[in-house]
């Protein structure tokens, strides 16, 4: 498949999932800023209200920054050789990204298991948080097909999986596995872990790189500076290398 065949099949589901969405105020996706051939596909839970939702381009806002968990994922992709920045300078509704900073890197397919915002809730303290993905939120487009779709178009080498909830839907839906082990064991190297794969993609579950979850900040503080040191991203990059 020709890297056109390819732009033009992903702007297709992406056009597909506007008319899905009841989300109004979704923009549309930006295709200029993706590498369709990407070796490594990343899948968040859902659409960023203040980065995707706004600018169409994954980790960044209608400014053309990168928001503050695309800014860990792009150190955790680093040692890996690849980034969130796009292929080449993208403009968005009130500036531009710049590929500058991910220059010498190539570009992960970023998307999401939810392709659309889940909306928000009230914490008990009265602070409005973001909801997580409802299952019938996650179960509703894996059933047209969106996601199996774009991993078809793309046909990576490696997934990784941010966060619990895009772990255990993963593996629900698109794997058809009803049991799996704790995240943390798998992050943290406890035991031996069978990475299973999807299509011919080996699957790597990771903590989800937000500034608001303690346990990733504590797990980054630790592991960050030697990312490369730990089974689960030795394997990944292993799996990139083949």
């Amino acid at each position: 498949m020709t890297e056109s065949d390819r732009l033009r099949r992903i702007r297709s589901i992406f056009e597909a999932i506007q008319r899905w969405s009841a989300d109004r105020d979704l923009a549309a996706r930006k295709i200029t800023a993706i590498d369709p051939s990407a070796q490594l596909v990343v899948i968040g839970e859902a659409v960023g209200p203040r980065t995707l939702r706004v600018s169409g381009v994954p980790y960044f806002d209608s400014q053309g920054s990168i928001g503050r968990t695309g800014k860990y994922l792009d150190e955790i992709l680093k040692p890996l050789g690849y980034t969130v920045y796009p292929p080449r300078d993208i403009q968005v509704k009130f500036g531009k990204i710049s590929c500058a900073p991910g220059l010498g890197r190539k570009t992960a397919y970023c998307t999401d298991m939810c392709p659309t915002f889940p909306g928000y809730r009230r914490a008990p303290d009265g602070r409005l948080m973001i909801r997580p993905p409802s299952r019938d939120l996650v179960r509703s487009p894996t059933e047209q097909g969106f996601l199996h779709a774009e991993l078809e178009v793309v046909d990576p080498k490696a997934i990784l999986l941010l966060g619990r909830n895009a772990y255990r839907y993963f593996y629900r839906y698109l794997l058809g596995e009803r049991r799996f082990p704790k995240l943390a064991a798998i992050v943290e190297g406890k035991g031996e872990i069978e990475f299973p794969r999807y299509r011919d993609a080996v699957v790597f579950p990771c903590f989800h790189p937000s500034p608001a979850s303690p346990r990733f900040l504590r797990w980054f503080a630790e592991f960050g500076p030697c990312l490369l040191d730990i089974p689960l991203f030795q394997r990944l990059g292993e799996c990139l290398k083949d």
